[in-house]
């Protein structure tokens, strides 16, 4: 019986996802659970169009961003964070942290999961952040931690 994922089931699929399963399974498990439901003409066409429409985002997204690359080759995404005597955040900068400065600084909206930090930053200092575009390729951001000289919130 085909169905379509409401939401993501381990070892079965993602959210939309159009999945092939036996009867018994969809009636007694998917279906009661409101996990999946029965797929339709209807059904089809409208995850086509948001599948359509998802591609084209992550194009402009794409073409913004290798424009944001190439215009600031040299320059460095600047974030700045309170500081204690020693050179050392209080708190840290996360994934998150540059997802926003980028959105708020250049209009570019970036998942968090995408930009290669393996653990937040803890110290001022200049770092080459990798965001990845899966195999639409990936980027190199330089990036430049400093310290707040204002009320001590991230920026």
């Amino acid at each position: 019986m085909k169905m379509i994922l409401t939401q993501q089931v381990p070892h079965i699929g993602e959210k939309n996802q159009i999945i092939n399963v036996k009867n018994g399974f969809a009636r007694n498990f998917l279906l009661p659970r409101g996990l999946a439901k029965v797929v339709t003409k209807g059904e089809i066409d409208r995850i086509k169009k948001m599948q359509e429409r998802k591609e084209e985002l992550q194009k402009k997204t794409l073409v913004k961003f290798e424009k944001f690359i190439k215009e600031r080759k040299d320059k460095f995404l600047t974030l700045s964070a309170k500081v204690g005597e020693s050179g050392k955040l209080f708190g840290s900068i996360t994934k998150r942290d540059i997802a926003r400065a980028i959105f708020d600084g250049f209009k570019i909206n970036i998942n968090p999961e995408n930009i290669g930090l393996s653990k937040p930053i803890k110290e001022i200092g200049k770092y080459l952040i990798e965001v990845n575009f899966g195999e639409k390729g990936s980027f190199k951001i330089k990036l430049k931690v400093g310290a707040d000289t204002s009320s001590g919130k991230k920026k």
